[in-house]
C-alpha cells in the first residue's frame, strides 16, 4: 500500500500559497498519496478568491485538501494559532510535512523525503530550507544550490532579539554523513512520522520567535530526535525576504498592524510566552543548554 503524506500549511494573505499547492501536487511522484491541510487568514478578498478557485481545480483533479479560511483579525495573529488549526486536520497519514505557504518542491520530492527518513517513529528531519526565487520567465526555482542549510548560533545575528538564541542558516559541504543530529527544530521544513502528527510539540500561543525554541524543547522532552537531511540536492526551498522581487510576495505582521504593535507582540508578549513555557519545561525535566551544541562542520 502506498504510504501517505500530510502537508501542513498556514498562510497569511500569501500570494505564494496557490503556486505552492500546485507545485506540491504536480511535482509529487505519487500525487494520490498527498493530503494537504491549509489555514488561510486573509485581509484581501483577492487572496481568498484565488485560493477558492485553486482548491476547486485541485479537488476536481482528485487532490485531497482540508482547509480553514478566516477573515483577518488582529487577535488571531500568531504562527502558533495557524499551525494549531492545520495540526487538527491531521488524520492518521503515514508521514507529516510542515512547511510555510511560500515553498518550492523538486520533482519526486515525496519519494526523496521518504527515502531520506530513517523510518524510526520519533525521528524528524528538519532544516532551514534552501532558497528559491523567480526567474526571468516567471517560473519559480532554486537560487544557488537550493540545498538544505544547517542552523548555527551566531551571536548578534539578530540584535533586536535579546531573549532567545540567534540562529543563522549554515551551508554544509561534506556529504559523507547523510543524517546529522541537529540542535533545533526548524519550522519552515520538518518531515516526520505519524507519531509526530499525533504529538506536534507545538505551543498554540506562540506568536513568532518563541515557536522554534519551544517546539524544540517539547519535542526533545517527549523523546523525539531531530536530524538534518544532508543531501546534495535541492528538494524543498523557501522564499526568503531578500529574494522577493516583483513576483512572489509573503506578508509580515507590519503589513497589518503598526510597527509598535508588532514589536509588542513579537518582543514582549512572545517573550512572556517563551519564559513561562521554559519554566514549565525546567520543572518537568532539566533541559540541556543547546547554545553549546554548535555546528562543528
Amino acid at each position: 500500500m502506498l504510504e501517505t503524506i500530510f502537508i501542513k500549511i498556514p498562510s497569511l494573505d500569501d500570494e505564494e500559497l496557490v503556486p505552492t499547492l500546485f507545485n506540491a501536487i504536480n511535482s509529487a511522484k505519487y500525487p494520490e498519496r498527498i493530503h494537504i491541510g491549509v489555514s488561510l487568514m486573509y485581509a484581501e478578498e483577492k487572496t481568498k478568491n484565488d485560493f477558492i478557485k485553486a482548491i476547486t481545480l485541485l479537488e476536481q483533479s482528485g487532490a485531497k485538501i482540508k482547509y480553514n479560511v478566516k477573515k483577518f483579525k488582529e487577535g488571531l495573529l500568531g504562527v502558533g494559532r495557524q499551525r494549531h488549526i492545520v495540526n487538527n486536520m491531521y488524520d492518521g497519514q503515514d508521514y507529516v510535512l510542515q512547511i510555510d505557504a511560500h515553498t518550492w518542491f523538486c520533482d519526486d520530492w515525496d519519494e526523496i523525503l521518504i527515502a531520506l527518513h530513517s523510518g524510526e517513529k520519533k525521528h524528524i528531519l528538519t532544516a532551514y530550507a534552501g532558497w528559491y526565487g523567480y526567474r526571468r520567465n516567471g517560473s519559480r526555482g532554486p537560487i544557488g544550490s537550493g540545498r538544505f542549510r544547517y542552523p548555527q548560533i551566531i551571536e548578534g545575528f539578530r540584535d533586536y532579539i535579546k531573549w532567545t538564541d540567534n540562529w543563522a542558516d549554515y551551508p554544509l559541504y561534506n556529504y559523507e554523513q547523510k543524517m546529522i543530529e541537529i540542535p533545533k527544530f526548524c519550522a519552515g521544513f520538518a518531515f516526520g512520522t505519524k507519531e509526530w502528527g499525533e504529538y506536534p510539540g507545538l505551543v498554540r500561543e506562540s506568536i513568532f520567535w518563541s515557536e522554534e525554541p519551544l517546539q524544540t524543547a517539547y519535542l526533545k522532552l517527549n523523546g523525539f530526535e531531530l536530524y538534518f537531511p544532508n543531501i546534495d540536492k535541492a528538494v524543498i526551498c523557501h522564499l526568503y525576504g531578500q529574494f522577493i522581487r516583483k513576483s512572489g510576495k509573503r506578508k509580515a505582521f507590519t503589513d497589518y498592524i503598526s510597527e509598535e504593535k508588532a514589536d509588542y507582540l513579537m518582543n514582549q508578549k512572545d517573550k512572556t510566552i517563551y519564559e513561562s513555557h521554559m519554566l514549565k519545561i525546567e520543572k518537568l525535566k532539566p533541559f540541556y543548554d543547546y547554545k553549546k551544541e554548535r555546528s562543528s562542520f
